[in-house]
């Protein structure tokens, strides 16, 4: 079983706390998900899940190793932070080889059944640099899958995608529990992240557990811009319930967060 901590994580970039006091986990056959609007801290979250940044307080750990002291990068970790880059004068088949060699132990046929499982054509002779963005989007993904790893972080996979693409993260995150994976993936697509994370993190990153379990998210928790006074059931069907603000404030969610059923 592995686990992926963060705990009391703060970063200030050119004088704008962009992570204040996040504490998150996941653990094997799972997926977490990260949801906010553009700037409300996700992608800096993920840069430090994934030991890409150093952060000013709080620390991320990996199975009981810290990042930075015990740890570099978390090992058999696969990664698409931001946009993917590749090299321009070789193809999808090529370039995965590049980072097969890296891997290790990944057969041509493996690169092969990745390009395919993200809709692309391991077959295609076309250049990177003649790929559509799109292309560009689906071959970072099948990179970031390649080889199995054991944490999968995936970072505004959608983006440049058509509807297929939409199946193709439901199919990717079947997969990432079925064999026991940790996810991390960052969305501003509520409804794509209500489909497959098990728990998502929202703006400032207080987090509303096993939404699967006791009812969808509303859509309007994922959007800001507002005030949102919900009322939270105790998730067995009881009376009790949690009165939860959450004050949208320069881009990011603040408030509390109480477990159960969202009652509409």
């Amino acid at each position: 079983m592995n686990r992926l901590v963060v705990q009391g994580a703060e970063k200030t970039v050119r004088g704008i706390k962009v992570l204040d006091g996040v504490s998150v986990s996941c653990e094997s056959g799972r997926v977490l998900g990260l949801c906010g609007a553009n700037g409300s801290g996700k992608t800096m979250l993920m840069r430090a899940m994934t030991g890409l940044m150093y952060l000013d307080k709080g620390f991320v750990e990996y199975n009981g190793r810290r990042l930075g002291r015990d740890l570099d990068f978390i090992p058999r970790a696969g990664m698409l932070i931001e946009n993917p880059a590749f090299l321009d004068r070789y193809t999808a088949f090529e370039n995965l080889q590049y980072i097969a060699a890296l891997i290790g132990g990944v057969a041509d046929e493996a690169i092969r059944s990745r390009i395919a499982y993200v809709g692309l054509d391991p077959r295609d002779k076309r250049k990177y640099r003649q790929f559509s963005l799109g292309m560009k989007q689906r071959l970072g993904i099948a990179a970031a899958i390649l080889g199995n790893p054991d944490v999968v972080f995936l970072d505004e996979p959608t983006n440049a995608l058509d509807e297929s693409g939409y199946g193709l993260m439901d199919r990717i995150a079947r997969d990432i529990k079925t064999r026991g994976a940790i996810g991390v993936i960052a969305s501003h697509d509520a409804a794509m992240l209500r489909r497959v994370a098990d728990e998502i993190v929202q703006g400032s990153f207080e987090v509303l557990r096993a939404l699967k379990l006791v009812g969808v998210l509303p859509q309007r928790l994922c959007n800001s811009g507002v005030q949102n006074d919900v009322r939270v059931g105790n998730g067995r069907g009881g009376a009790e319930h949690t009165e939860l603000k959450l004050v949208a404030g320069k881009g990011k969610w603040r408030g509390a967060v109480a477990v159960g059923r969202v009652l509409r």
